[in-house]
Parts: structure tokens; C-alpha cells; sequence
């Protein structure tokens, strides 16, 4: 695997679970589960800002970066269109999402509180743990298992050795005399040419 393809694969894997860590407290936070494409629109439009943070190397403060850009995207198309996401009300669990912020001309947006931000920055830190934690897991998995076929690789017999040759005596093909006829081979027969 290429070190481009590793880090897509890294990018992908912190947007997918930064999006589904996120929608899972909305979920035991608010009054039910945000709709699957909602989830799957937050980690297609996490994944590009995604790649570009999370860096060549294995680095926890890039992983975290990427992780709270995954949930800040997340949280912004929630609020764009779940229902009931921008009135500020209180739901059933009692989970505050958003003060409301009176704007000119009688506009109102929603804004985090503070309880909010706080559930998303732990949210966002124990999701960064678990991605660097696991993913250095699977590192020195791959490491150990590299070095336990590096060292049964002798144990097996040569591929070219275990296969058996055959040897020809003689020559694989001859040449047997043609007989001598009147008739050549190219052209139309004689008789044809005749008429």
C-alpha cells in the first residue's frame, strides 16, 4: 500500500467515525437518531478537509484537528436540517442544543452552549484516542505478522525445487521430405490454368 493510499484510508476512517461517534451523542442526547444521509452527507463533505489534516505521519494533535473538523461539519449539517435542531428548545432528555442569537431585520441562528461545545470537545478528544490508539494497534500488528512470515518463509521448500522437470532427448520436432510432385503448391492446379 502506498503512503497516499494509507493516508486516504486514515482520512476516510477519522471522517466515517468522527461522523458516527457524533450522530450516536446526538442520538443519546436529543430525541431520536438523525437520519442515515444526514450522516452519510457529513462524512463525504468531512472526508476532503479530512485529507487535508490528518498529515503523512501518525501525529495525536492532527488526529484531533481532523477529528473536531469531522464533528464541527457534522454538527453544522445537523443544525442546517434536523428537526427542531434550531428553535433552541429543550428536548426530552433535557439536553440544551442551541441558544438562539437574535440577528438584524428579525433573523434568529443557533448557537452552541456551552454544554454542547464541552460534550463535543470530550467527544472529539476520546475519538481522536481511539483512532490513534487503534491505528497504532494495527501498526504493530502488521509489523508482527510481516516478521512471523519473514521467519517461516525459509521453513518452506523452494518453489522451483518441489517442481519436477522434464528433460526431451531427442530434438522436440523434424523436418520429414516432402515427395516430389509435378504439382506446385501455389497458384491454381494445372488442369484450372488448362481450360
Amino acid at each position: 500500500m502506498s503512503p497516499r493510499h494509507l493516508r486516504a484510508g486514515r482520512a476516510v476512517a477519522a471522517a466515517t467515525t468522527a461522523t458516527v461517534i457524533a450522530g450516536t451523542s446526538h442520538t443519546l442526547a436529543a430525541e431520536g437518531p438523525p437520519p442515515i444521509i444526514l450522516l452519510l452527507a457529513a462524512t463525504v463533505l468531512a472526508t476532503p478537509v479530512t485529507l487535508l489534516l490528518i498529515g503523512r505521519r501518525l501525529s495525536f494533535g492532527r488526529t484531533l484537528a481532523t477529528v473536531a473538523a469531522a464533528q464541527a461539519i457534522y454538527h453544522l449539517a445537523f443544525a442546517l436540517v434536523a428537526p427542531g435542531a434550531t428553535s433552541g428548545s429543550v428536548s426530552a432528555a433535557g439536553h440544551l442544543h442551541h441558544v438562539p442569537l437574535p440577528l438584524a431585520e428579525g433573523a434568529v441562528a443557533a448557537v452552541p452552549d456551552a454544554p454542547m461545545l464541552g460534550a463535543h470537545a470530550l467527544a472529539a478528544i476520546i475519538t481522536a484516542l481511539l483512532l490513534h490508539r487503534g491505528e497504532r494497534m494495527l501498526h504493530a500488528l502488521g509489523c508482527g505478522v510481516r516478521a512471523l512470515l519473514a521467519r517461516a518463509r525459509p521453513a518452506l521448500p523452494p518453489l522451483r525445487a518441489a517442481m519436477p522437470h522434464f528433460a526431451i532427448d531427442g530434438p522436440a520436432w523434424t523436418v520429414r521430405p516432402r515427395p516430389a510432385s509435378g504439382c506446385s503448391s501455389r497458384g491454381p492446379p494445372a488442369l484450372v490454368a488448362a481450360v
